[in-house]
């Protein structure tokens, strides 16, 4: 029988078989069926005479032609692998057998995929899990904190000394400038964290300053944005991930954390997510530090700006209406708002609605009050504007008034807090000059003679609840505004405000007439 009759009469015999069959002999193929030509995208007529190694395309690791560069194999060899020009994985399974080797080959893209994805997913999984896990952890350490210092202790401890972690660090912004120092570290720095401090400014945690959104890279020795010396600094530690996340609330970034990995991959997508949310809690922690310190402070720091910048909602109001508006009060809401009472001394309700209402960092404008010679407003602005900012840089607002297209803003700042921090905000953002600064004392209030004067502490809701009611004109006879006008603008209802109004007045009540239950004897 010729060898052109054999593989005939083989033929039948290939072409019922399910799976893709080469037939090798000699690392030369001598019969194939359709099923692997297939799978293959090889010429059937083509394949038979051809070395093995011509007719199988390359995978990732050329196993199947290395299994015959010493000859045919005599041992039976399985394995998967992926070809890249096929856009496939395949099973191979290589026999020996009297007539030499066969090879069988099967599809498996869709199981190996499903694998993947479900590898991926518990990947994945673990991550929310451990990543919650540090969140919790985090939050509970934070919690205790007293102040800023405090906080970025905590955070950069936290961090840093857990096991998935090398270490961790936190850099700010030095006060007048765009240039970062760092504040704390924590863990197995190695020299990397050396070849950092002495990059700062050119630094992945500045551009997630800058940008204001977390920076991940893996691996840092592949990546351009990491400076060289760093990069080989981290090559040499075994440091392969990094992420680096910015501490914002409010439209103001207070610092940046650094976090570093020996894994190839260990800050995913959620990760990523999870740490951003880190970073705004830390953000949350550092501003209500610093709002405690200003109201337990006993000496303040008051310093007054001027503000020009025209695009200013209420130094734009202040150019368009012939009036002086003073700020009789504020009271934030959440991280990117406050609620500014104005008060004008002169009838200009309607004037200055249209001009406040246009406005971008506006979001929504109320009539309080009008007479023949008075007006107040209720505004609650957004991040765009300059009370907004230094409300949630943990400042206060004193007196402030805006007129012929200039504000004058008085800050108050416990004394030893970044004051140069506020001043630069004000001036990147306002154009804004400061004109003076003094310190002062005053008589403090300490938490817990407030909580033996109201007999239980006020809730945030009720103190913010009958702050916003007061300066509203809620408590006037005729009243200015309204239980749901209230509720409006702090964003529930009004019986759920006359709830908060109640308890709040009950307690004060109850420390005026001096007895537990608001009743005199």
């Amino acid at each position: 029988m010729t060898e052109e009759s054999t593989r005939a009469a083989a033929r039948p015999r290939l072409d019922a078989c399910p799976y893709g069959v080469v037939v090798v002999d000699g690392g030369v193929v001598r019969g194939i069926n359709d099923a692997a030509a297939t799978l293959l995208e090889a010429d059937t007529d083509a394949a038979v005479g051809a070395d093995i190694e011509s007719v199988a395309p390359v995978s990732v690791e050329s196993t199947l032609p290395a299994l015959f560069a010493e000859g045919d194999p005599t041992d039976r060899h399985g394995f998967e692998e992926y070809y890249p020009e096929l856009e496939r994985w395949l099973s191979v399974t290589a026999v020996p057998t009297d007539d030499g080797v066969e090879v069988y080959l099967d599809d498996v893209t869709d199981r190996v995929t499903a694998q993947r994805e479900t590898d991926q997913l518990q990947t994945e999984l673990s991550d929310v899990v451990g990543v919650t896990d540090l969140l919790s952890a985090v939050l509970e350490e934070l919690v205790d904190a007293a102040d800023h210092e405090a906080v970025t202790e905590t955070i950069v401890r936290t961090l840093g000394e857990r096991d998935e972690y090398e270490f961790a660090w936190l850099g700010e912004r030095q006060p007048g400038t765009d240039r970062l120092r760092v504040s704390a570290v924590a863990g197995d720095t190695g020299d990397l964290f050396d070849r950092v401090g002495d990059h700062l400014d050119e630094a992945p945690e500045r551009t997630a300053l800058a940008r204001d959104e977390a920076q991940v890279i893996q691996p840092i020795t592949e990546s351009e944005a990491v400076p060289s010396a760093v990069r080989q600094a981290a090559f040499a530690d075994g440091v392969q991930s990094f992420v680096a996340v910015p501490l914002t609330y409010g439209g103001t970034t207070y610092g940046v954390v650094g976090v570093y990995a020996a894994g190839k991959e260990t800050f995913s997508e959620r990760a990523r997510e999870a740490f951003e949310t880190l970073g705004t809690m830390a953000g949350f922690a550092i501003n209500a530090t610093r709002n405690q310190n200003l109201l337990f402070a006993d000496t303040i720091t008051e310093f007054t700006v001027d503000v020009t910048e025209p695009d200013a909602p209420l130094v734009a109001l202040s150019r368009e209406v012939d009036a002086t508006f003073e700020i009789a009060g504020t009271v934030p809401q959440g991280q990117d708002r406050v609620v500014a009472y104005l008060a004008a001394e002169a009838s200009v309700a309607t004037a200055a609605s249209e001009a406040l209402t246009d406005h971008d960092a506006v979001h929504d404008v109320r009539v309080v009050s009008e007479t023949e010679t008075a007006t107040r407003l209720e505004v609650t602005l957004g991040e765009s504007s300059a009370l907004q900012t230094v409300t949630t840089l943990g400042a206060s607002v004193g007196r402030a008034s805006f007129e012929d297209g200039r504000g004058r803003i008085g800050v108050e700042l416990p004394s030893g807090e970044e004051v140069r921090q506020v001043g630069e905000a004000l001036r990147r953002q306002f154009d804004a000059d400061t004109v003076s600064k003094v310190q002062r004392d005053r008589s403090v209030t300490t938490a817990d003679d407030l909580r033996s004067e109201l007999g239980g502490e006020l809730t945030e809701r009720q103190e913010t609840a009958l702050r916003t009611a007061y300066l509203a004109g809620y408590f006037e006879s005729p009243r200015d505004s309204t239980a749901e006008e209230v509720g409006e603008a702090l964003d529930i209802t009004g019986s759920t405000l006359l709830h908060h109004l109640r308890t709040g007045q009950r307690k004060l009540l109850d420390t005026y007439f001096d007895g537990e239950d608001g009743r005199r004897d």
